[in-house]
């Protein structure tokens, strides 16, 4: 009896045009979140910035907004100094509008970038550092976490200049090696 009705049971799976996907198998987490599940809740997520004081103060770049919009930005002929103000600096970039994109980056890749920002120990300080030349400036990527308490923390990702400086973090890692890999564009 059993065997009739596993067959019945097989036909109709035929007929009915069921199969069964071996390709999928489960590996014990239900969880289905892709990139699209991701919502950047924060306004900028990493920053670009260019700085220089040998000849004349120099600071601009861009920041990567959470729609992965590039929104430039030049501080250079401004009075006020927002170099050491973290929460100035964040104030004014975020109030950049949309006459300042000058590109974009691709969308997944910017969410998969933000959960590895979020992942960084940020109470770490561990950097790879070696002098590379003298009045060259700096060129630095950041990544930005907005905190509960609605400060800002910057959290140096990797900068390249008078030296060269590398977060150590595996997470920061992977995103300069993305970023790196956008080079040719930013």
């Amino acid at each position: 009896m059993k065997k009739v009705i596993f067959i019945c049971l097989a036909f109709m799976m035929i007929s009915s045009g069921c199969s069964i996907d071996k390709s999928s198998k489960n590996s014990g987490n239900n969880s289905t979140a892709t990139n699209n599940d991701i919502d950047i809740e924060q306004e900028i997520v990493f920053i670009y910035q260019y700085t220089n004081w040998a000849s004349g103060y120099q600071n601009y770049g861009y920041v990567i907004d959470r729609n992965g919009n590039k929104k430039a930005f030049d501080l250079s002929e401004l009075e006020e100094d927002y170099s050491s103000n973290t929460e100035k600096f964040i104030a004014y970039l975020e109030k950049l509008d949309d006459t300042s994109i000058k590109g974009t980056v691709d969308i997944n890749e910017l969410k998969a970038n933000y959960l590895l920002l979020k992942k960084i120990n940020i109470s770490s300080k561990e950097y790879t550092e070696k002098a590379n030349g003298n009045d060259m400036g700096q060129k630095t990527l950041y990544g930005v976490i907005y905190n509960k308490d609605g400060t800002h923390t910057l959290i140096e990702i990797s900068s390249v200049g008078d030296f060269i400086r590398e977060n150590k973090d595996k997470n920061a890692i992977k995103i300069n090696s993305w970023f790196a890999s956008k080079r040719s564009t930013n």
